[in-house]
């Protein structure tokens, strides 16, 4: 590596000339200081690995550090607003014997980027399969759903369709209170005990289909980079006016305030405010169906699955994977049982 070259004050006064010397030297210097040579002086060096960080780009970023410099500072994970935009999928399936149509609420909801469709485990005659929506239902709310039809299938056929949505996600992992989950693998089982309809996501159906976002933003609050969600506040709403306590003029003259909350880097809570709004994918239960959360903390190898594109529905109608009958002691949604399951030949 070139060496830093000591220039006194006398070389470079209005009465010293311009030497080959003195050239030399100050080229030398810069490349010495490109180099970030041991040689050169405290305060000179300033180059990009005085810049860098052992982390990887996606997950660090230069941001003020409150004292008049830049420190790097993680990009968290949790929120599609930080670092590079992470996509997840959702797999809704369907499985009747019968004309049957089932009406599913889209994981991604308006962060969906695509859907797409395909129909496998045909067995007898034939059917024509459509998926159509979204059907409103919901007056909270804005939701996304979708149906999945399969009409004119003959006596003793069997039809399987998928639907696949790709979306923007928040970002895993979800906590209800009994440990962090891989995937969330619901099952719509009717009366008889048969699998009606199935779906397999990373982000539970509340997350974005509810009133509270999960969305985070990393902001400068005071000397500190803090996870914060934005909150618009209002004092009070079109109800007011409505039983007559203000005026619409009283209405239109308050202030809108935007407010953002501290988030403690522990409190994923926020994420499960709309659990038991929102609390599975299917929105047209018949009389004795009853929805199953297969052991949510026990999925790490169904991630696996998902992650190379199997259906894992496929994998409970082909046998590889057996559901266990006996309820869990698990903190779940309202309306949702969590059952055991286990691979085929396996303890």
């Amino acid at each position: 590596m070139t060496s830093w070259n000591v220039i006194p004050d006398t070389d470079i006064d209005a009465e010293s000339p311009l030497t080959e010397s003195l050239f030399f030297r100050l080229r030398d210097n810069l490349i010495a200081t490109a180099e970030g040579d041991a040689s050169v002086p405290a305060g000179e060096l300033v180059t990009l690995d005085n810049q860098r960080t052992d982390e990887t780009d996606t997950t660090f970023v230069l941001q003020p550090d409150g004292a008049n410099g830049v420190a790097w500072a993680a990009l968290g994970t949790d929120s599609v607003v930080q670092g590079s935009i992470k996509m997840a999928s959702t797999v809704h399936s369907a499985q009747t014997g019968t004309s049957i149509a089932t009406l599913i609420t889209l994981t991604g909801a308006k962060f969906v980027m695509g859907l797409e469709a395909k129909r496998r485990n045909v067995v007898g005659a034939g059917g024509v399969i459509s998926h159509y929506g979204p059907t409103p239902i919901n007056t909270t709310s804005y939701l996304s759903q979708w149906t999945i039809s399969v009409q004119g299938v003959g006596f003793g056929s069997t039809v399987a369709i998928d639907l696949r949505e790709n979306y923007v996600s928040a970002s895993p992992p979800y906590d209800l209170g009994n440990g962090q989950i891989p995937l969330f693998q619901f099952l719509r089982f009717g009366a008889d005990g048969v699998i009606k309809a199935a779906s397999q996501m990373q982000d539970p159906p509340w997350a974005y289909n509810g009133p509270t976002s999960s969305l985070v933003q990393m902001r400068r609050i005071g000397k500190d980079i803090k996870r914060v969600r934005k909150r618009v506040v209002r004092e009070f709403g079109l109800d007011k006016v409505d039983s007559r306590e203000v005026t619409m003029e009283e209405y239109l003259a308050q202030n809108t305030s935007i407010m953002f909350d501290v988030i403690a880097d522990d409190d994923w809570s926020f994420k499960n405010a709309d659990m038991n709004l929102v609390p599975h994918p299917f929105n047209n239960l018949d009389e004795g169906d009853y929805v199953v959360l297969l052991d949510p903390i026990r999925t790490e190898k169904l991630l696996d699955e998902h992650n190379i594109g199997t259906v894992i529905a496929d994998l409970i109608q082909r046998g590889y994977i057996e559901v266990d009958n006996v309820e869990l002691d698990a903190i779940t949604p309202n309306g949702v049982k969590a059952h055991g399951f286990k691979w085929k030949d396996t303890k």
